[in-house]
């Protein structure tokens, strides 16, 4: 393959850490099921609260994960990229997705319907480990910027570090 060529597909999932108990014949099959769409910048992937029964593989572009908390206000969580995925927690759990995901720059997703894995959910214990391994990295993720978020880092002075000194018993400076 020269360079600046596009990763075939089967090589573009077997590269990610999900697929990777997977056997040639394995990622071969899922990458005859992928479905590429094209992004332009600001296009909405999809939407916080809708339900998801796929997983989506970033192959060109840069892609912002944002949610929008009861009161209206938007906070970002990060930003993916080509070679990253995520979809996962819906399309396994059948919650809602608990973000909003919109293209910064014009891109390609590969999305990996949920009926293209299930039967390799059965035939291979790996790939559920890694997926249930995912899902729980993912929602931890989560919870942690939901929760940084909403505390409450300063202490009545407006010092973290004294609420640090305070917890540890040390003296509190000016």
């Amino acid at each position: 393959m020269q360079e600046g060529q596009p990763i075939p597909y089967a090589k573009l999932l077997g590269g990610l850490i999900l697929f990777e108990s997977l056997k040639a014949e394995q990622l071969d099959e899922l990458a005859a099921r992928l479905v590429s769409h094209v992004f332009d910048t600001g296009d909405i992937l999809f939407e916080q609260g809708s339900v998801g029964r796929s997983l989506y593989v970033i192959r060109s572009g840069i892609f912002e994960i944002g949610r929008t908390d009861a009161d209206g206000m938007r906070s970002v969580y990060g930003r993916i990229g080509p070679g990253e995925y995520l979809g996962e927690i819906s399309m396994m759990s059948g919650d809602p997705r608990p973000v909003t995901v919109s293209a910064l720059t014009a891109g390609v997703v590969l999305e990996l319907p949920r009926g293209a894995i299930e039967t390799l959910l059965g035939e291979d214990k790996a790939l559920s480990a890694a997926l249930e391994r995912s899902v729980q990295r993912g929602l931890q993720l989560l919870d942690r910027d939901v929760a940084a978020r909403t505390c409450h880092p300063l202490d009545r002075d407006g010092s973290l570090l004294g609420r640090i000194r305070g917890f540890l018993s040390l003296p509190h400076r000016p």
